[in-house]
């Protein structure tokens, strides 16, 4: 099989230095397998490309915007009341046609899981009372699903993986341990779940396989993101962007100053 390294391409938050004070601050960077990064638009907090990778949903300012990636036109905020984090697109074949899900809070402690609508008019609440998110949602790949796995507190003050169905409101827990497991990313056939723990004896990227209910440790590294054919894993490790396959082995470094990789799942 092709690597899929060389059809794929890798957008990034990559560190950049400007002058004159030598400032770190976060762009958007788009990477293919030179890799040559492009910066793009303004800072951003946390962002998710879209299905087609023609825009671009971010927070900023605990606002939600989204733009175009082809004339880097901002539009005004989607979601400016309360405190908005970590928005994703759904799967979808369109922009058009994908909703967004994201964190949000009406005091900027308790968070809960909110669905803007493709039409961008009308924003519906998915669960309620499930204390504090600690990353970003994730969306079932698969189209038109509506399976969203998070992770929240539980009673003991650990984290937990869920799912809710956004089409019901019903939640399910999937991962309870006594570690703290969070960073949830599906496999692009829903079968398998990537995630971080804390678990001893060996803290870093597991995989959970939702039909055997068996978890595997992979590699040390956070922020775990399948690539659209299911061979490859980006992850953060020492604030640089890696890649290994989907077993765990053939870890190699992507790219150096970089995080929260989103893949380009157009090609």
């Amino acid at each position: 099989m092709e690597n899929p390294e060389t059809q794929s391409a890798i957008a990034a938050i990559a560190r950049l230095s400007e002058a004159p004070f030598d400032a770190q601050v976060d762009y958007i960077g788009y990477y293919g397998i030179s890799p040559d990064g492009l910066a793009h638009g303004s800072r951003r907090a946390d962002f998710s490309l879209s299905p087609d990778s023609q825009r671009v949903v971010y927070a900023r300012g605990y606002d939600i915007f989204e733009e175009s990636l082809s004339y880097s036109a901002e539009l005004p905020a989607l979601v400016d009341a309360g405190w908005n984090l970590y928005p994703v697109y759904s799967p979808a074949e369109f922009s058009d046609d994908a909703e967004i899900a994201f964190l949000h809070s009406d005091d900027g402690t308790h968070y809960d899981l909110a669905i803007l609508n493709s039409q961008r008019d009308s924003t519906r609440q998915v669960t309620h009372d499930y204390s504090l998110f600690l990353e970003r949602p994730a969306w079932l790949p698969q189209l038109n699903s509506t399976q969203i796995a998070f992770s929240a507190l539980n009673a003991d003050m650990d984290y937990d993986i869920y799912v809710v169905d956004s089409s019901t409101n019903s939640v399910e827990s999937l991962i309870a341990t006594p570690a703290n497991d969070h960073a949830p990313s599906w496999s692009p056939d829903g079968t398998r779940l990537a995630f971080v723990s804390d678990r001893v004896p060996r803290a870093g990227i597991y995989v959970f396989n939702h039909e055997t209910g068996e978890t595997e440790f992979l590699e040390e590294g956070n922020s775990p993101e399948w690539s659209p054919d299911g061979t490859t894993i980006a992850f953060e490790r020492d604030d640089d962007l890696y890649v290994m396959d989907a077993d765990g082995s053939n870890v190699r470094l992507f790219i150096e100053n970089a995080y929260s990789p989103n893949w380009d799942r157009s090609y």
